[in-house]
């Protein structure tokens, strides 16, 4: 009697094990088979498509990454700025950035450009073999400078480790100048590959200087990505008859309340600070007067101030509606993952 339960304890721990060992095999194949499954289809010929990877500002908010703009176009990955969480929400949302060929950076504030060397070190790790080329105001090869210091002993154990074969640490490296900044009100090319133009024009973000906006053009179609802005002068200007303005926004008269708020409750130093920002940011007045006076077919809102969750109706309320009072094309309130596409045909 001991004996056959001996052997039927075996044989059910047999029959377990296998079972176990399918389980943990369809995991495994399961894991293989979306691993770093990037989403080639954002390359479309007859498409532009425009991802927003980060919509918050530097305020902790569990539900957005800070400033990040994707662009797929020409076959290429253009990436405008990469502040906090940047790289986890290019993660999640499977953005092909074993094509990533350019970042632009608006301006050095942190919520800017803090994961920039993160994702070009990533997007190495992750398959890229090509030498990412960024582009931003002075002191933008400086940051690039500090960034490479740091990843530099983590790129020599993967190279001892892997093999240059596997993981060529040149590419690891990115491509960095500083743009000239160009005169206000003018406009300089800063990459082209093809039909596919790139240019840079000063913001107005004082005292914030430089800061740059970005005018993305192919095939007749134009996009504008604003960075820190007040809005006056240039992004009119080179936002007339553009097909997408992807703009930051701050409600004034929100900020205006919590201003007086936090110092009613004695926080005189947050109180200042909203005081401050309020400064040299761009709000729903402004902003819907300038898209409606630049004919802009789609307003995408962005880097939101204050920037809840998503909450559609009070995104609604604090963002898009303002702007609908002085504009009349489309208005996209972004959040993580936003995604726009622009027909080329």
């Amino acid at each position: 009697m001991k004996k056959n339960i001996f052997i039927i304890a075996l044989l059910s721990m047999a029959v377990l094990c296998t079972g176990c060992s399918q389980i943990l095999n369809r995991v495994a194949e399961s894991q293989a088979k979306q691993a770093m499954e990037f989403r080639q289809e954002l390359f479309q010929e007859d498409e532009i498509n425009i991802v927003l990877c980060g919509t918050n500002a530097p305020v902790p908010n569990p539900d957005r990454a800070e400033a990040c703009t994707a662009i797929f176009v020409n076959g290429e990955m253009l990436l405008f700025d990469a502040g906090d969480r940047a790289l986890t929400s290019i993660g999640k949302l499977r953005l092909p950035v074993d094509k990533l060929s350019a970042i632009f950076v608006t301006h050095l504030h942190d919520d800017h450009i803090i994961e920039v060397g993160n994702v070009i070190h990533r997007s190495w790790m992750w398959g890229r073999a090509n030498i990412v080329k960024v582009f931003g105001p002075k002191g933008t090869e400086n940051v690039m400078d500090g960034f490479n210091k740091i990843y530099e002993r983590d790129r020599i154990y993967r190279r001892d480790h892997h093999g240059v074969d596997i993981i060529n640490p040149k590419y690891s490296y990115a491509d960095t100048k500083d743009i000239v900044t160009p005169e206000l009100n003018k406009l300089v090319t800063v990459y082209k590959n093809g039909d596919l133009t790139v240019s840079a024009y000063v913001a107005e973000h004082e005292p914030i200087s430089p800061a740059l906006g970005y005018r993305v053009e192919y095939k007749g179609k134009v996009i504008v990505i604003s960075g820190d802005t007040t809005g006056e002068g240039s992004m009119a200007k080179y936002a007339k008859n553009a097909d997408v303005l992807i703009s930051e926004l701050m409600n004034m008269e929100i900020m205006a309340r919590a201003e007086k708020a936090l110092l009613k409750v004695g926080k005189p130093r947050l109180s200042k600070l909203s005081k401050d920002i309020q400064d040299y940011h761009i709000g729903p007045e402004e902003l819907g007067k300038i898209a409606q006076k630049a004919n802009v077919k789609t307003l995408m809102l962005t880097h939101l101030v204050p920037g809840i969750s998503g909450n559609r109706l009070l995104n609604n309320f604090m963002f898009k509606w303002p702007v609908a009072e002085h504009y009349d094309g489309e208005i996209i309130v972004g959040k993580d993952g936003t995604e726009h596409t622009i027909k080329l045909n």
